[in-house]
């Protein structure tokens, strides 16, 4: 399917000139042509959009990769919709384009959860923990999941973007258990999603179902149990901060 500092920021969306007062062209913000289909802007954007993150940059480099970072999430916006890509097409225009997202957080986050996931076959589900048939696959529509979930969903995949070298290549699904609905997996897998993609693909997981009240979510990763190892600052990566908690 196809549809990302701190997830919580919000992050307007960049204006409709480039620095310095120049017009972008939109297909060479995402390093694309006009000839590009649909599938190829989904991907030139993720692409861009993991390696400009500003989580993944140095602290005296973030300025510089967030004003990126809104650039190309401005450039797919109006890319990936045909209507607003047809006008800029014609007309080279692009300002004042109403309804985009409030964030460029939201436009990576979209990106991977939007409304092309697909839901599961309906076989019945056992108890069985690696079952790719045992999963929904949800996207972020109010009747997959409560509000509160979509902050829980962005600091995973957030966490994503620093542990998996190569998820430029890679798809991400948002899985939940049919029988134990509390379990939630999100799988960086290579496509197409396959019940061996739960042996070649990166898992986290996240039950929703705190032990004690004032504990923050988080999620869990047991690619680094038993020798692997993580900075304490992509550690508290896994969790929502306190104030995204309440």
């Amino acid at each position: 399917f196809c549809i990302r500092c701190q997830l919580h920021l919000a992050v307007g969306a960049v204006g409709a000139m480039a620095a310095g007062g120049t017009p972008l062209d939109l297909y060479e913000v995402l390093g694309i042509t006009a000839s590009a289909s649909q599938r190829e802007v989904c991907l030139a954007y993720r692409r861009l959009a993991l390696r400009h993150h500003p989580d993944k940059v140095p602290e005296e480099k973030r300025a510089d990769a967030g004003s990126r970072f809104r650039e190309i999430a401005r450039a797919y916006e109006i890319l990936r919709d045909e209507r607003l890509r047809r006008r800029y097409d014609e007309t080279g225009e692009y300002d004042g384009v109403a309804d985009l997202p409030p964030s460029a957080y939201d436009t990576f986050f979209d990106s991977f959860f939007g409304d092309e996931a697909r839901g599961s076959s309906g076989r019945s589900a056992d108890y069985t923990y690696y079952s790719l048939t045992n999963y929904d696959v949800l996207t972020l529509k109010e009747e997959d999941l409560p509000a509160y979930m979509r902050d829980i969903v962005k600091v995973g995949l957030n966490y994503l973007t620093l542990v998996v070298e190569d998820l430029e290549s890679r798809e991400v699904v948002f899985l939940r258990h049919q029988r134990v609905d509390i379990l939630y997996i999100m799988l960086a897998y290579f496509e197409p999603l396959t019940q061996t993609s739960f042996e070649d693909g990166y898992i986290i997981h996240y039950y929703d179902n705190p032990l004690q009240s004032g504990i923050s979510p988080a999620w869990s990763d047991q690619n680094v149990l038993g020798g692997g190892k993580l900075n304490e600052a992509v550690r508290r990566q896994r969790a929502l901060s306190q104030k995204q908690f309440e």
